[in-house]
């Protein structure tokens, strides 16, 4: 090798090893001093109360925030932190989460009450749950708390005050801003308080409400018997029919037959009529219509028993009430 070359050579090793010498002292003092401004702008934001990240290249900071105002305030506080150069902002707004309608379903069954569904907080669910107990000696309470809307929740807490609370089977379900009335309620008078009740909230009702069979419910109540050759009504009797009033006024547009039945002894089409006007005027005492009763005699056409017995005879001098109208749902 030339003198010349060994020479350049010399340098070439110099020069690139000083280079080395450089660099492996101020990497480190960068890195140092990156993590200063971070420290410190970080400690500048946190003070200020703002969410914002902040990373440094060398001595320009780069910020990212959510907004465009939370930015603009950021990026003068960084500024002026001792050290740094140029500050640059990064706006990125929030993912949007899109929340769904809550949802509710009461279900009632014999002054029980199960909630279920899913709420946007506690508030929520705590004023579901407190109603639902000033209405029903149980309350069962699955409401989960998610991440729905509070939309049409305010008005739910004094509906469920107005739901029967002795009932078989009851349910209302809120769900897809759709207020749904599903099951059995035991009279008129009550399906259309919660009917009026359900439209009251504003929501969407769909309403598949039934109302008990009336004539079943009359059914239950005890015979109304006669003595023999007599249209006199016992206490008993008039305790019955009392009962009777109470859900003919529960079915305001009920109609109803009252027939009076004979046994073989006294077994005039006159005495059955007799009959079937003594329960008629007492329901009418009692508060009831005239205009909703109408009468008949059957004597002893019509037997509940066969006349052979004086059990028989007991059972068919009596009374009976058949539902002739109704205008339900």
């Amino acid at each position: 090798m030339t003198y010349p070359r060994r020479v350049l050579l010399v340098w070439l090793i110099g020069i690139v090893g000083l280079a080395g010498i450089i660099a492996g002292q101020l990497v480190p003092n960068r890195h140092r001093m990156e993590d200063d401004l971070t420290r410190r702008a970080t400690s500048a934001l946190t003070q200020a109360a703002l969410p914002v990240d902040v990373a440094f290249t060398g001595r320009d900071g780069v910020l990212h925030a959510n907004d465009e105002a939370t930015a603009a305030r950021a990026r003068e506080i960084v500024a002026s932190v001792e050290g740094v150069r140029v500050v640059r902002t990064v706006v990125t707004p929030p993912a949007t989460v899109e929340l769904k309608p809550p949802t509710l379903r009461v279900t009632v069954t014999n002054d029980h009450v199960t909630l279920d569904g899913t709420v946007p907080g506690e508030p929520a669910r705590t004023l579901l749950h407190t109603a639902a107990a000033a209405r029903f000696a149980t309350v069962e309470d699955r409401v989960a708390i998610g991440e729905v809307t509070d939309a049409q929740l305010a008005v739910l807490p004094a509906f469920l005050g107005k739901i029967p609370a002795k009932t078989d089977q009851l349910q209302v379900a809120l769900a897809d801003g759709t207020l749904t009335l599903t099951g059995s309620l035991p009279a008129e008078t009550a399906w259309t308080a919660l009917t009026t009740a359900a439209n009251a909230t504003g929501i969407p009702v769909t309403n598949d409400l039934a109302i008990a069979d009336l004539g079943e419910q009359l059914a239950k109540v005890p015979p109304l018997l006669f003595p023999s050759d007599s249209a006199w009504l016992s206490p008993q009797a008039q305790r019955n029919l009392w009962r009777t009033a109470g859900l003919l006024n529960a079915n305001p547009s009920a109609t109803i037959l009252v027939e009076g039945h004979t046994d073989s002894v006294d077994y005039t089409e006159e005495l059955g009529v007799e009959r079937a006007s003594a329960v008629r005027d007492l329901l009418v005492s009692y508060g009831i219509d005239q205009e909703r009763l109408t009468i008949e005699g059957y004597g002893t056409s019509r037997p509940a028993e066969p006349n052979d017995t004086d059990t028989g005879r007991a059972l068919n001098r009596r009374a009976e009430l058949v539902v002739t109208a109704t205008a339900g749902p």
